[in-house]
């Protein structure tokens, strides 16, 4: 009887051992894994989704930007479309359905449920997207170590604020052709972007007030 008892004890602690240390992923919580989940390694990941175009300049100014933060920050799992692939659509319009920001310009980054598209440089827009990703993995749990500063650069005779390249809807196979965005489409965006104004600095429209 004695033995009995001390092999089910035995049993029942190995079960928990087996039970805490299995992750449970999004997926099997029946949670949304399109914008953060736990790797089998029990790793909190953060999806960053970046679109882009062969012929969009902007996008080429952007690259080296976003390719190099899952390298500085492991838990930032990148992924990269280009527009003119054929898979890629499906996927731009179903990130832009859960954002609720149009797939119509690129560069378009999204993460965290939030969508952006244009760039600037890297101490506006990627000092901005940079912040939201921190934000968004704190807000999870996870500890970011800021020993990453962005610095500052001299932006004179840089292209226009937040260029981006537009996508032709009717023919999505096509690469896209670059435009700027409009005062309209900045809008929609699920966060605005701070711009950088000569004699003034960087500057987030949002917190700006009009005049009486």
């Amino acid at each position: 009887m004695v033995k009995a008892l001390f092999v089910l004890m035995i049993f029942c602690l190995s079960s928990f051992s087996t039970l805490a240390n299995t992750v449970i992923t999004p997926q099997e919580n029946g949670q949304d894994s399109s914008w953060h989940y736990v790797n089998q390694d029990g790793e909190l990941k953060i999806k960053l989704y970046f679109f882009w175009s062969k012929t969009c300049p902007h996008c080429a100014e952007a690259h080296p930007f976003i390719d190099s933060l899952p390298e500085r920050y492991p838990w930032i799992d990148l992924e990269t479309h280009l527009v003119s692939d054929p898979d890629t659509m499906d996927i731009w319009q179903g990130i832009a359905k859960k954002t609720q920001v149009e797939a119509r310009s690129v560069p378009y980054i999204a993460a965290c449920e939030l969508a952006t598209f244009g760039y600037s440089s890297e101490a506006v827009t990627g000092k901005y997207l940079l912040d939201n990703l921190k934000a968004c993995y704190r807000s999870l749990g996870g500890t970011v170590i800021d020993n990453d500063p962005l610095q500052a650069t001299d932006e004179q005779g840089h292209s226009s604020l937040f260029g981006t390249c537009s996508d032709t809807s009717k023919n999505p196979g096509n690469e896209a052709t670059c435009e700027l965005a409009s005062t309209g489409e900045m809008a929609k965006q699920s966060q605005v972007q701070p711009i950088e104004i000569p004699l003034i600095g960087i500057v987030a429209p949002e917190k700006l007030s009009l005049p009486y």
